[in-house]
């Protein structure tokens, strides 16, 4: 059996029934065709509207707190540039005593030993004191590049301004230094400090 589709027969409903029929067609169609996809449209530029404006405010946001985090971030940097590696001991005195501390805890880690210590006049550069001293030391020979290294990278900055070194004749005889063997120095090292 198969099965047939009733086929709605427009004569019996007559040329009114057509009058009524073709305009909803006709509606129907510009609908589908027209009206339902600007709707769709709509919708697509309602929510990258509603988007915009959430991102509008955030950004308000951003620009109203800008004066404050740019206060901030100005301090923040007027701090690093007074104080970048320089000493911050509340005086002269004690950056001085400070620089001598540090001097003697870096050669007491290599082994060495300091025989004198003399401070330096104070010399003021740009703002800062440039706080030096003369020490003269003894150290194996094979910490002598850690000495060095030690102090250059030093927080804060330490700076060898001056420096000489005299090696012990002390060698065994296959003419490999020996790891006893002391370098005697003398260096100038220089520290900053703000007032």
């Amino acid at each position: 059996m198969s099965s047939v589709l009733p086929i709605v027969d427009l004569k019996r409903f007559g040329p009114k029934a057509l009058a009524l029929l073709l305009p909803c067609l006709v509606l129907a169609l510009l609908y589908a065709l027209a009206i339902a996809p600007l709707i769709g449209v709509s919708d697509l530029l309602q929510a990258r509207q509603n988007a915009l404006r959430t991102e509008i405010a955030v950004e308000e946001q951003k620009i109203a707190a800008e004066p404050e985090w740019r206060a901030a971030l100005s301090e923040i940097r007027s701090q690093e540039t007074r104080t970048a590696g320089a000493r911050d001991e509340p005086s002269e005195a004690l950056a001085a005593a400070g620089l001598q501390n540090d001097v003697q805890q870096i050669v007491g880690r290599l082994n060495g030993q300091i025989f004198s210590v003399e401070p330096l006049p104070v010399i003021t550069i740009d703002g800062y004191q440039a706080i030096s001293i003369q020490v003269s030391l003894s150290i194996p020979s094979n910490a002598l590049g850690e000495l060095l290294r030690q102090i250059e990278n030093h927080q804060p900055y330490l700076f060898i301004k001056a420096a000489s070194f005299q090696s012990s004749n002390s060698l065994p005889g296959d003419g490999v230094a020996s790891s006893a063997a002391q370098i005697a120095s003398s260096l100038t090292i220089t520290s900053y400090w703000q007032p």
